[in-house]
């Protein structure tokens, strides 16, 4: 499940801080887990006991938190690419997209995403054609 020491020592009281703030108990986030997320390996992932939980494992924590789950997987300390895969048309940079910017789009709905999405697109369009060749 998870392997030696690569993981940011201050990750698990991240998570803990989060969870506090959510009001969730550790068997709380059990239970609307689904028991994906055993209270007793949240501890010992909370306290530092495990350094690098596995991504699933993160991706159910980012969900049920409500955190950019790229933000997660960085912050627990996986390596990951410049680039991430293309989303919705466009390329994220993961040097300069991190938890702050995605804290700020966090209660938007998927279609209001959707409408900053288009937004974006739109402003992309009225640059210089120089500009665009930059791209």
């Amino acid at each position: 499940m998870a392997t030696k020491t690569r993981g940011q020592p201050a990750f698990g009281q991240y998570l803990k801080e989060t969870r506090a703030k959510l009001g969730y108990s550790l068997r709380k986030v059990e239970a609307l887990t689904d028991g994906r997320v055993h209270n007793a390996f949240l501890s010992q992932i909370e306290n530092a006991q495990v350094s690098l939980p596995n991504v699933e494992l993160l991706g159910d924590l980012a969900a049920l938190y409500g955190l950019d789950y790229w933000d997660t997987l960085r912050r627990a300390g996986y390596r990951l690419p410049k680039y991430l895969p293309v989303m919705h048309g466009y390329r994220q940079d993961t040097t300069e997209w991190y938890s702050a910017r995605a804290e700020q789009l966090k209660d938007l709905s998927g279609a209001e995403l959707d409408e900053l999405l288009k937004y974006a697109d739109f402003i992309r369009t009225r640059r210089a054609p120089s500009a665009k060749r930059r791209t």
